[in-house]
């Protein structure tokens, strides 16, 4: 039995957002000592809505196989109340509001309402990215007793996005500054150990420091909340920390200022250790072509999914949009054997267009960065998949000729979608 995002949705309702003083004071208002439920009334009050719902508050606290719950008993179909997320959609704004005009190093620590409400809503997104990077490396998630260091944890994102992309069994020392966030964080993975694939875990505060190697560290969000030059110095102690074989990921949101600071982390980082290989979003190891013929652009992707029934209430309430979810991120794994490519390969890394003149996209590879133009003229069925790539895809090509401002017509594409 495997954790689903609907399972982590619920034990975030079930742990976090009825765990509040708000939703304790909602739960003694509509539900009763007798029935473990709460009455839920519709965000809108339009006649279709008017039905009230019932979510079962101990959904989890008292079934310890919850994995064989029915799907229907674990989706969120209905609404929660505005009593109960007017203010977790208000603290969100707030925190919204802090780090996107600050950087983080700035801003003072959230409180512990605080990290409850950015659990209630960033976590789930967060763990989309995390998860998806994750799903890239087939040769980590497939692994067996992974030792896991997720250096910066917030409310448990990389325990519980390793839960939905690793089958087998892994053990995770989790770290963070905030003891809110460390509370936060307690509650969830605690569950997640009787019935996940975690093996033990660990969270511990900043100042503690972690035993042993790791075969994967993740560090999410975190760099942005120090000053630059504390970054690298940051970077090189999880550098000692990581096997002969570890895997690194590193996750920024997608601004461009910490973003480009993050590219020249991977230039640092590449220069600093020959056995440390950049696997995504990167083709090569040379350094990089943006921050050298750029000064304004910035690599970064943006995620489509499904929004979880939660985020999308929230979004309701906050005037947010998470349809798409954009991200920056950096992939190393540490291997002394080179890395072999079949075809030359390379990253888009801006948005197509499609004019009178043929298909431009931007690309980054080994022997290429820039705009390449496939003319109307040059249309094959060997390069269809050129004119389909979108951000962040990565396109392969096979042929003799090398990849220019014009695309050469001779050139056999192939295409995988981005994370």
């Amino acid at each position: 039995m495997n954790v689903t995002r609907d399972h982590i949705e619920r034990l975030i309702i079930d742990r976090i957002i009825l765990d509040t003083p708000e939703g304790i004071r909602v739960f003694n208002q509509t539900g009763s000592n007798q029935k473990s439920t709460i009455q839920t009334s519709p965000i809108q009050t339009s006649p279709a809505q008017t039905n009230p719902a019932k979510i079962n508050r101990s959904l989890l606290a008292n079934n310890h196989n919850f994995l064989s719950l029915p799907q229907e008993e674990l989706r969120l179909d209905e609404r929660l109340p505005h009593s109960l997320l007017n203010p977790i959609a208000l603290r969100i704004k707030l925190i919204a509001e802090r780090y996107t005009n600050l950087r983080e190093s700035t801003i003072t620590a959230l409180s512990e309402q605080e990290c409850q409400a950015y659990a209630a809503y960033y976590l789930l997104i967060n763990i989309e990215k995390i998860a998806r990077l994750l799903a890239t490396q087939s040769q980590l998630t497939s692994s067996s007793g992974l030792r896991v260091l997720d250096y910066g944890c917030g409310p448990g994102t990389g325990g519980l996005a390793l839960a939905l992309t690793c089958k087998n069994a892994f053990s995770l020392t989790a770290i963070d500054s905030n003891p809110g966030m460390r509370k936060v964080a307690l509650k969830l993975i605690a569950d997640l150990k009787n019935w996940g694939s975690l093996t033990s875990y660990e969270i511990l505060p900043l100042q503690t420091e972690p035993k042993g190697l790791f075969d994967l560290i993740i560090i999410g969000h975190v760099l942005n909340e120090m000053p630059v030059p504390e970054q690298e110095q940051l970077l090189l102690k999880l550098l000692s920390r990581l096997t002969s074989t570890g895997t690194l990921l590193i996750l920024e949101s997608a601004l461009p200022q910490q973003t480009r600071e993050l590219m020249a982390h991977r230039d640092f980082l590449l220069a600093h250790d020959t056995s440390l290989k950049i696997v995504f979003p990167c083709t090569h190891q040379a350094p990089c072509p943006m921050l050298k013929n750029s000064t304004t652009d910035w690599c970064h992707g943006s995620m489509n999914w499904k929004p979880p029934h939660l985020i999308r209430q929230l979004d309701q309430l906050t005037g947010f949009n998470k349809h798409a979810i954009k991200y920056s991120g950096l992939i190393f794994n540490r291997s002394s054997t080179p890395l072999s490519l079949e075809a030359r390969e390379y990253r888009v890394v801006g948005p197509t267009e499609h004019n009178k003149t043929g298909h431009t996209l931007s690309i980054c590879g080994s022997d290429f960065f820039g705009a390449t133009l496939l003319q109307k003229k040059s249309r094959r069925d060997e390069n269809i998949e050129l004119r389909r790539a979108e951000h962040f895809d990565l396109i392969a090509v096979e042929g003799n000729e090398p990849v220019a401002s014009l695309f050469p017509e001779s050139l056999i594409v192939s295409r995988v979608r981005a994370p």
